[in-house]
Parts: C-alpha cells; sequence; structure tokens
C-alpha cells in the first residue's frame, strides 16, 4: 500500500485535483494507494465533488488542518501537485523528514521526482516508480 500526503491551502494553485486524478489513475493500473490530502480553504467542496466524481472515497481522505492532522512518518511519499507557485515549505519538510517526493516545483535529487504541470499521468508514472521495489 503506498501512502501519499499533500499539505497546504486548500486553493486551485495547489493543484490537489491532479493528485485525486493521478490516484485514480494508479488504482486503474492495480497499484494499492491512499492519498491524505491536509489543509483548508475555498477549494475544498470542489475536491469533495472530484473525489466523488472519481469514486475515491475509500481512497482519499481530505482532513481540515489542525494540530496534529498530519504525520510525516505515516507517509511513504509526499505529493505537490502545485499548478502555480506556492510555498514549498512542507515538501521541504518532507524532504528533510527523508520521504521521497514528487512535484512540479523544486530542485531534483534522489529523493524529489520532478513531472510537468497540470499532468497527472505524469504524476502517475511517478508514483508509480516510487510503489514498484528497486531491482
Amino acid at each position: 500500500m503506498l501512502r501519499l500526503l499533500s499539505v497546504g491551502d486548500l486553493t486551485w494553485r495547489h493543484g490537489y485535483e491532479h493528485g485525486l486524478h493521478a490516484v485514480h489513475l494508479l488504482l486503474d493500473r492495480g497499484f494499492a494507494c491512499e492519498y491524505r490530502v491536509v489543509g483548508g480553504g475555498p477549494h475544498l467542496p470542489a475536491l469533495r465533488f472530484a473525489r466523488h466524481q472519481l469514486r475515491l472515497e475509500e481512497h482519499v481522505e481530505l482532513v481540515e488542518a489542525g494540530a496534529g492532522a498530519y504525520d510525516l512518518r505515516r507517509a511513504d511519499a509526499y505529493v505537490h501537485p502545485a499548478v502555480a507557485d506556492v510555498p514549498l515549505d512542507r515538501l521541504d519538510e518532507a524532504l528533510a523528514a527523508g520521504l521521497a517526493a514528487v512535484s512540479t516545483a523544486g530542485e531534483p535529487s534522489r529523493r524529489l521526482v520532478l513531472v510537468p504541470r497540470r499532468d497527472p499521468w505524469a504524476l502517475a508514472d511517478a508514483l508509480a516508480a516510487l510503489a514498484r521495489p528497486a531491482s
């Protein structure tokens, strides 16, 4: 089971709908995964609708931000699907904690894979590569 995490304001700039679409693609490919999105903001109703429309209720948890709302130790990878420039604080925090990450921004490294903005297929491909054991 691949456990994914995103944390940030729930606005269109963060591109979480592309993260949801990537999870849908992973599930279609037979990957077991769950996605936890932590935050608050005006885009929450749209994300709830996208989760419903993609039939992801059992695989995607939308959690309002608050003390203890997320625990990096419970995630296998951090997802930063932003479609516009947003702060990278949470991404940096995840990388500092040793998590692998897939992002549309940042400096690529051994643990950070960059993908194009607005491309859930590339996001799903990168996450699938993380889910496969290294040979």
